[in-house]
């Protein structure tokens, strides 16, 4: 197997607490870009999670241990026996229900992430794999917190629609995921090259103006005998 010389996500945010909203979106993009590969395979990995999210040197991310993976149209699993399959607090509601795991259960585990990258913390905590559990079937994600992060808008209606406690409320599928999450990036980035453009012209102006001033103002003071020498600024 592939040897990934740096550390995980879990390690990241261990580290470093919260990260800056655009290194998380970046992250859960290459994220989802992998979930496209694997569910177009057919495949779901019932265990995302920060642990198993790698970053190479590179700083490239690598979505590992598929210990827990199936095949989304095989017929009987440990989950059907009565088994939970997964890490607590990464889980899907109906995965906890008891329910098999789909695409969008992984779509879920995304929200989870996407989540503690930008806050440092997962949107349900406990003591207990029950309490963590039961909090995630009754209580609405905490986006408040986000918005303490300074996290905008846009991105925090894409982590409340991952935390969909209904699967069909989230998104349809990884690739819907990742283009909302690029869609709105881009769009992010565009408006934010044209405010910078916008506020470098505006201190351009602003400089020429003020070079102006200037220039009428030494105009006006130069002694009568310089001016035919010199320009008049105000023509």
């Amino acid at each position: 197997m592939e040897w990934v010389k740096g550390r995980s996500l879990k390690d990241t945010i261990a580290h470093e607490g919260a990260l800056p909203w655009r290194r998380a979106a970046d992250v859960a993009t290459e994220l989802l870009e992998a979930l496209v590969h694997l569910h177009g395979l057919g495949i779901v990995h019932r265990d995302v999670k920060p642990g198993n999210i790698l970053a190479g040197k590179s700083g490239s991310i690598k979505l590992a241990d598929f210990g827990l993976a199936k095949g989304e149209d095989l017929g009987a699993s440990l989950t059907q026996t009565g088994a939970t399959l997964g890490t607590p607090g990464y889980m899907a509601p109906e995965v906890i229900r008891g329910k098999e795991a789909t695409s969008v259960s992984d779509l879920y585990s995304v929200g989870v992430v996407l989540f503690e990258m930008l806050t440092g913390l997962l949107p349900y905590r406990g003591t207990t794999a029950l309490e963590i559990a039961s909090r995630q079937l009754a209580d609405p994600p905490p986006l408040h917190l986000l918005k303490k992060h300074d996290v905008p808008a846009w991105l925090v209606r894409i982590v409340a629609r991952l935390l969909e406690r209904d699967p069909g409320d989230r998104f349809p599928s990884a690739k819907a995921a990742l283009e909302a999450l690029t869609k709105r990036s881009a769009g992010f980035a565009v408006a934010r090259r044209w405010r910078v453009r916008a506020a470098v012209a505006a201190a351009v102006v602003c400089a020429a103006a003020g070079a102006r001033e200037i220039l009428q103002e030494a105009y006006r003071l130069a002694p009568a005998s310089w001016r035919p020498l010199l320009q008049d600024p105000a023509r």
